[in-house]
């Protein structure tokens, strides 16, 4: 090799010896080759001792290797390294951990940092327990906790050890601080979900597992399930809130197939808390899944909503009584324009008979007086007809006014009787009245107690075959008033019978379909104002029916007034009348029907008409209107009553207006009476004739 003789050369040139190791290509060997001068400084001589060095050569090539590739492991990125002594002194670290600590290499190998320096204080304890562990088993870890860096900061970090065995131990950690920062941050969102997941009252939030066990609580379960959290969590929550016939029907098991199945299952339906009590509840279960699809369990979250629940129902059971009320509305207008055309057809037909009659040169009176009576018979079946509504609407709106007296049961019977009889006739029944010698005492309304009996005895004769059988009888029982009017007739069907007293319905099969369906409304209102109660029983179709009245009798005897009206004749000749009216057909046949009982009239079309004509014929009598243009009639009767002589005058109002209002205004205009219009012209006269008493 050149070098050899290089090295041949320098020291036959110098006399010093010296050495070279170097390897022999040709016999890839290694030699250590040392060189030495031979003889005499004049003497050129070189001579060299070979020693084959291959095998240490080999050895120490191993070593480096070794040593190279321990490095490449250690420096791994990422991976941090640290080598201890067994008191705790750091020897050495790779570049990773250098990096995540803030140390220099020099720093770890002055043999003058520990451990501890590299630890929090309240970690040291943990640390110290984790070193006699490894005295003990050689090993160290896995373990975490936290390092600090060398300017304060901290940083998480995963430790694993183990002894090299001479004395030191090997440390690998891994930064996991990220790791442990998002899982600080997921306990975080945790602790915040179940901080107000136990706050929520109205809501009940709790975890399933697999099976339907409870495994989580909150206050919402106890506020609307009843169960406290000892009481709930690994109970068998699904079998404790279905209802009995759910659990039966295995419907929680459905329930949390669909939820595992789909996703979700929707759980509105009645369910019960801990003590039995149903309640509506509204809500869902979801279905929880591992990152591999797999089943850990259920989240259900249900809330009370009993109260929206009736309130629903509630809503459509009003619903449903407007559809029917809107129904029987329709119904009822239907029905009154009916009830309303059947009077005026023979009135109308009648007013054209006498038309026709009065054209012709004879006159048939007897004729004549059977279409006047019948006009007259339809004229009151229509104003029956709308005072029986106008009672309903003022019971209805609670403005009905009793004037109670003491009286005889028998003479009201009488009159309702009397009233009926035209009816009663015309179908050919038999009517049986059975009324006991000793009078019953009342203490009511005879007027509307006439109306009661007048109501039970005409539905009596509408719904019984011609030539049927009424009975009517009173009686008495300790301290009630019986009252029963019992037919042969159609009968009502058993599901009729109590909807019979509701308003607009009427009983199918009548011998006529006249009526509105208010009749026994009115009657029920009546008798329950009265303190009574109505009872009716029927077999069924065709069996006939029985109504019943109960009302309160009165113990005492010797107070009761005659309710029967004399025959006496009325007499209104001379007095002197003003007429009052905007409609001038009503002046009119007023006029004439005053002038025909021997009154003197005068006539006025609106108010102030009125008050002038009053001056100039200060009447007896003043019969005004109240609607009228320019001056209504209060107006009227105020200006009138400033008037001395007006202090003699009687002043009766005539209106379509009849509510208790209509009536409070017109006496404080200073009328003395009010009549609905049309009048009953009886009425009229016995009013009337009071000016000459």
């Amino acid at each position: 090799e050149q070098e050899w003789f290089d090295l041949y050369g320098e020291v036959a040139a110098t006399g010093n010896p010296a050495r070279l190791e170097r390897r022999a290509v040709a016999l890839n060997r290694w030699f250590d080759i040392y060189a030495f001068k031979l003889g005499e400084p004049e003497d050129r001589r070189v001579a060299a001792i070979f020693s084959d060095t291959t095998h240490r050569k080999e050895a120490e090539d191993a070593i480096r290797k070794s040593e190279q590739r321990l490095q490449r492991m250690i420096n791994i990125q990422g991976l941090g390294v640290l080598i201890f002594r067994d008191d705790g002194t750091l020897i050495d670290a790779n570049d990773t951990m250098l990096s995540l600590t803030g140390r220099t290499r020099e720093e770890v190998r002055s043999g003058e940092l520990t451990w501890k320096f590299m630890t929090p204080p309240e970690w040291i304890s943990d640390n110290e327990r984790q070193l006699e562990h490894y005295k003990q088993t050689g090993t160290i870890g896995p373990y975490e906790n936290e390092y600090l860096h060398a300017n304060g900061t901290r940083s998480w970090m995963l430790f694993v050890g183990a002894s090299l065995g001479d004395g030191t131990l090997v440390e690998y950690c891994v930064d996991i601080g990220d790791r442990k920062r998002a899982e600080m941050k997921v306990r975080e969102q945790e602790q915040r979900f179940r901080t107000l997941v136990s706050q929520i009252q109205d809501y009940a939030i709790f975890m399933l597992d697999t099976e339907g066990r409870g495994t989580s609580w909150n206050e919402g379960v106890r506020r609307v399930l009843g169960f406290e959290e000892g009481d709930f969590v690994g109970r068998d929550v699904t079998g404790a809130i279905f209802t009995p016939e759910d659990v039966a029907a295995r419907l929680p098991e459905a329930e949390l197939e669909t939820a595992a199945r789909n996703g979700t299952a929707d759980n509105d339906r009645w369910m019960q808390r801990k003590d039995g009590e149903r309640f509506w509840a509204s809500g869902i279960t979801t279905a929880l899944r591992d990152e591999q699809g797999e089943l850990l369990g259920y989240m259900k979250v249900m809330r009370d909503h009993t109260e929206r629940k009736m309130l629903e129902e509630r809503l459509r059971d009003v619903a449903d009584e407007l559809a029917e009320a809107n129904r029987r509305k329709d119904e009822f207008l239907a029905t009154l324009a009916h009830e309303i055309r059947n009077p005026l057809a023979p009135i109308r037909t009648g007013l054209e008979f006498m038309r026709t009659s009065f054209r012709g040169e004879k006159l048939n009176v007897p004729v004549l007086e059977e279409v006047r009576s019948t006009m007259q018979r339809q004229t009151e079946h229509l104003v029956h007809l709308i005072e029986d509504l106008l009672d309903l609407s003022r019971i209805t709106r609670g403005h009905i006014e009793l004037r109670k007296r003491h009286f005889h049961l028998g003479g009201i019977i009488r009159n309702a009787v009397e009233s009926c009889r035209p009816a009663i006739d015309e179908a050919q029944h038999e009517l049986s009245v059975t009324v006991p010698d000793e009078p019953i005492t009342l203490y009511a309304d005879p007027h509307r107690l006439t109306q009661v009996i007048s109501n039970l005895l005409n539905n009596a004769a509408k719904y019984t075959e011609p030539g049927g059988k009424i009975w009517l009888n009173a009686s008495r029982e300790g301290d009630d008033a019986i009252i029963t009017v019992k037919d042969n007739g159609i009968g009502i069907p058993a599901e009729m019978q109590q909807q019979v007293f509701e308003m607009f319905t009427q009983v199918k099969g009548g011998r006529t379909e006249s009526g509105l369906g208010i009749g026994l409304t009115l009657v029920k209102s009546l008798i329950t104002l009265h303190e009574g109660r109505i009872d009716i029983e029927s077999a069924g179709t065709n069996q006939g029916t029985s109504v019943t009245v109960t009302i309160p009798a009165v113990v005492e005897e010797g107070l009761a007034d005659t309710v029967t009206e004399t025959d006496e004749p009325i007499d209104i000749s001379g007095l002197r009348v003003l007429v009052v009216d905007d409609t001038r057909a009503g002046v009119f046949l007023l006029r004439k029907m005053l002038e025909a009982h021997g009154c003197e009239i005068e006539e006025a079309y609106d108010g102030e008409q009125a008050v002038q004509k009053a001056n100039e014929f200060r009447p007896d009598a003043i019969v005004m209107d109240i609607g009228m243009p320019k001056v209504d009639g209060h107006e009227a009767a105020r200006r009138i009553r400033v008037e001395p002589w007006s202090n003699e005058t009687m002043m009766i109002a005539l209106t379509g207006w009849g509510q208790d209002e209509d009536k409070r205004r017109t006496e404080e205009a200073g009328f003395n009476h009010h009549l609905v219009k049309p009048p009953d012209a009886e009425i009229l006269r016995k009013l009337l004739a009071r000016c000459k008493s």
